[in-house]
């Protein structure tokens, strides 16, 4: 069977190439991917909008699962047949930051995400055997591609420092805002209220048994947890900490590096940012595993790899699509 992948050729356009199939190294396993979720940071990509462009030539995706299909010398941690999330992000193990227990901060940290490398819209991929997460079978390859938002949601809740009793706020109910609250819900807040402008991803929220709004003036929190990407969001959320309270950016936004969030070392609030992972993709696994975080529901759309750019195209211009996945194995 070819290697076909979907790859970027310019704003707005993918085309199918085949590549080689590749062959696996020492610690290494083939992986066929089964299931790619589209993220914004993909989305943003595919339009050319976003302000570190991967180049033409580059194949997309980074959220995704497979099925080992090979495995390499000395490969010890999974086997044929495994069905695998596959974590995007390799650190070196050996740098100053990863031998202090921060591998996220890794200098030398290896991405499947361009221009770094290529993502996973590709029927076949050579992937370190630690960059895999056995996934159990009450798990589908479609609501496995959540792993890796969630456990993204899981460090954000860590960044913010969540304790037993915190009420909860989290702006942006797409993916991200849902798997950020469930996230919170499962660690234990008291209270977790989603706010958002579009009326079917709340009800969509509400359904999950959470408190919805609609953005505007709303409860004093403890945590507010940023997954619409809008600056202008953050900073009137901001206004409604409690003293003490702590604010964590979960979504990129273009302008991030540019925001000054206003102070008031009186009242001790703090903003953080949360910067991919650390050590929770265990945990995700296992949360989902036992149903302390429903997965089920977020996935709205699925697509072949030959319809990817229609995938996009939805994501960007759908406001109320959820995640979109993009199965390689359906061209």
């Amino acid at each position: 069977m070819p290697n076909t992948a979907a790859v970027l050729t310019s704003a707005g356009v993918v085309e199918l190439r085949n590549r080689p199939v590749p062959l696996p190294g020492e610690g290494e396993a083939i992986v066929r991917i089964r299931s790619v979720g589209v993220s914004e940071l993909d989305v943003a990509r595919f339009e050319g909008t976003w302000d570190r462009s991967p180049g033409w030539g580059a194949v997309l995706g980074h959220e995704a699962t497979g099925e080992v299909v090979g495995v390499g010398a000395g490969v010890t941690m999974v086997g044929l047949g495994d069905r695998v999330a596959i974590e995007p992000g390799a650190p070196c193990r050996r740098c100053a930051a990863c031998r202090r227990g921060c591998p996220r901060l890794c200098a030398q940290l290896a991405f499947f995400i361009p221009p770094l490398d290529d993502g996973f819209l590709v029927r076949y991929a050579a992937i370190d055997e630690w960059q895999l997460h056995r996934l159990p079978d009450l798990i589908s390859f479609d609501d496995g591609v959540l792993i890796e938002p969630l456990a993204v949601a899981l460090r954000a809740v860590e960044r913010a420092a969540l304790r037993a009793g915190d009420r909860v706020l989290v702006t942006g109910a797409g993916p991200m805002g849902l798997l950020a609250a469930e996230a919170a819900r499962a660690l234990g807040a008291d209270t977790v209220r989603l706010a958002d402008g579009s009326a079917t991803r709340l009800d969509i929220a509400s359904s999950r048994g959470f408190e919805v709004e609609d953005g505007g003036a709303g409860s004093e929190v403890d945590v507010l947890l940023e997954c619409s990407g809008s600056v202008a969001t953050l900073l009137r959320s901001i206004e409604r900490l409690a003293d003490g309270g702590r604010a964590v950016t979960v979504c990129v936004s273009a302008s991030d590096d540019t925001v000054t969030v206003p102070r008031d070392d009186a009242r001790e609030i703090s903003v953080a940012r949360a910067n991919r992972y650390q050590f929770t993709w265990l945990l995700a696994v296992e949360l989902a595993s036992t149903a302390r975080i429903e997965l089920d529901g977020i996935v709205s759309h699925g697509f072949g790899m030959a319809r990817a750019a229609e995938a996009f195209r939805l994501a960007a211009g759908t406001p109320d699509a959820m995640k979109v996945v993009i199965h390689p194995g359906d061209d």
